[in-house]
């Protein structure tokens, strides 16, 4: 509870690394298969950030390749011995409302696969008017900062949806694959 740094409430009290199971559902070989399919499949899907770290842009996470990944720009700033990244974000803006049943969130697995993963943060769902319809703790597990959920029940008329980074590992952390899958 109570606002932190950069006015996300919660998201960078070190509390927010009990707010959840880490890793969320995904199973102990790492795998995850929420039914549905996946909505970068289909294609229509882009996203922006707030930052970007040169060479590693925000596209990097919807190409279903683990090591890329999208990188903020070092604007996180020291919170306790971790960084606060709650400033910034990522946004997945979908070509049509579609209905969300699950989310794979993967960590950096390229030439900075240790020290700069995202340890806890949130995921926002937006309908077609920009209104949030559903919000996820997230806490990434350890060490390989991966986090998954199914969306029980489905979350319909989904038209964007934006991660928060709270607690991170460094100033310029980043993720390799933000995954939604659809009915």
């Amino acid at each position: 509870g109570g606002s932190a740094a950069g006015g996300a409430p919660g998201l960078c009290a070190l509390s927010t690394l009990d707010a959840g199971v880490p890793g969320g559902e995904i199973y102990p070989d790492g795998g995850f298969l929420p039914g549905g399919s996946a909505v970068q499949a289909d294609g229509g899907v882009f996203a922006t950030a707030t930052s970007t770290y040169s060479g590693y842009p925000a596209s990097n996470v919807l190409d279903f390749d683990v090591s890329t990944s999208w990188y903020i720009d070092s604007t996180c700033f020291a919170w306790f011995s971790l960084s606060c990244c709650a400033a910034e974000s990522i946004l997945l803006n979908l070509a049509q409302p579609r209905t969300l049943v699950g989310v794979v969130l993967r960590g950096n697995r390229g030439a900075y696969e240790d020290g700069y993963d995202f340890l806890t943060g949130r995921l926002d769902f937006y309908d077609a008017s920009a209104a949030l319809i559903a919000t996820r703790t997230v806490v990434f597990n350890r060490p390989d900062g991966d986090w998954a959920t199914t969306l029980s029940p489905p979350v319909p008329g989904v038209r964007a949806v934006r991660f928060t980074p709270g607690l991170a590992e460094d100033s310029a952390s980043g993720i390799a694959d933000i995954r939604l899958y659809a009915q």
